[in-house]
């Protein structure tokens, strides 16, 4: 990076955010050979807010098309990392178990999954139980399960991310606030006064980016292109008869899903981490690190949770908490380029997908900035054009 003076600096890319998103945009771009990057975090570590509340759970099979395929791409990536990202898997396959009503018909996600390489095997009654035998499923439940998804090593992966940035020549700005973007994006000015300008700000401010894109002269027709929600997890009291290695089992129906707790890091060794996938728009105040959670909607978690898990009934969580997730209108990410703002990049909107499509998301904002050739398919799908107002129409 060039400086240009004590409180101001030039740069090639600014990424607005140091959550799992910007962090594998910066070590992306660093890796395909993009300099001056600059990264931007405005708490004191990276990847501590809504990155630190992920379930940790890599699954292909949910969301829209585009979100699949950014699962696939990134779950080759966490299986077999490179060098500059990690020694060891990022994943472990511990299995992920999907429930949907018997008398449905087959998912299409399936067939898809098939044809991409992914292993998918139908579960009778006797093989989900020996699977999982603590869960309790629906008795008009058919379970299918995916043997080469599961946990996400977190920690390992942010620090991967971190680390391989850094070496790759970025630069990391911790508890740095960006107070706004300036004209055309062409860089930010931080709240203590700092500039800094750059050809493209990249803005992976997760529910804080709606508002600095608009304050920059974005005409996405926000909220529907972006809207902040909340939702709650929490972690069952340790019981010695989990296996930490059994599989994550997801309830499609009921959009109840619960996953072995591995390490003490996840909150308490040997329990359950559940949740039951309840989405409630936050308030622009709520919307920080560490949001407030609702009382009612955890007794609402408590409920399910002694429904799927029997075992647990009567029994308090040890730890809950609430995780922002941004959504767009149409449940795909938003990755490109604002169609009216010549240097804003969004990388926006992943809708709880941020963690499995992470390295993927890197590498496809990576492309898209550097004018290298991606699918013209999947790039119309997260083009953020798709939410252009209506108005500047």
């Amino acid at each position: 990076m060039e400086r240009v003076g004590t409180n101001r600096k030039e740069a090639s890319v600014v990424i607005v955010g140091g959550g799992v998103a910007g962090l594998a945009c910066a070590w992306a771009l660093a890796r395909a050979g993009t300099r001056g990057v600059v990264l931007l975090e405005s708490e004191a570590h990276t990847a501590r807010a809504s990155s630190a509340r992920s379930a940790a759970i890599l699954r292909v099979a949910g969301g829209p098309w585009s979100t699949r395929v950014l699962a696939r791409r990134t779950a080759q990536r966490l299986g077999a990392p490179p060098p500059d990202l990690a020694t060891a898997p990022l994943l472990e396959a511990c299995g992920v178990v999907l429930l949907d009503d018997a008398d449905t018909p087959e998912p299409g996600w399936i067939e898809e999954a098939r044809r991409e390489g992914s292993r998918v095997e139908s579960l009778d009654r006797a093989q989900l139980a020996t699977l999982a035998p603590w869960f309790h499923p629906r008795p008009d439940a058919r379970a299918w399960l995916l043997p080469d998804e599961g946990r996400i090593d977190v920690p390992r992966l942010v620090a991967g991310l971190l680390d391989g940035a850094r070496a790759a020549g970025v630069e990391v700005l911790t508890a740095a606030p960006v107070d706004a973007l300036l004209p055309d994006a062409r860089g930010v000015r931080l709240v203590d006064g700092r500039v800094i300008e750059a050809r493209h700000t990249l803005l992976a401010a997760g529910a804080h980016a709606a508002e600095l894109g608009r304050a920059c002269g974005s005409h996405l027709a926000l909220p529907r292109a972006l809207r902040a929600t909340r939702r709650h997890l929490a972690v069952t009291p340790p019981d010695t008869r989990i296996d930490p290695a059994g599989p994550v089992v997801w309830d499609e129906r009921s959009d109840f899903y619960a996953r072995p707790v591995v390490s003490p890091a996840d909150g308490a060794a040997g329990g359950w981490l559940v949740c039951d996938c309840d989405t409630d728009d936050l308030r622009n105040e709520d919307v920080r690190p560490d949001p407030p959670t609702d009382p009612t909607r955890l007794a609402e978690l408590e409920r399910a949770s002694a429904l799927h898990l029997p075992d647990t009934a009567g029994t308090p969580s040890v730890r809950a908490w609430a995780g922002v997730r941004t959504l767009s209108g149409d449940g795909a990410s938003l990755i490109g380029l604002d169609p009216d703002v010549d240097g804003l990049f969004w990388v926006a909107g992943l809708g709880g997908h941020g963690m499995s499509t992470s390295t993927a998301t890197g590498e496809l904002a990576a492309s898209l900035l550097r004018g290298e050739p991606v699918d013209p398919q999947l790039s119309l799908a997260l083009s953020p054009a798709r939410f252009r107002s209506a108005v500047v129409r």
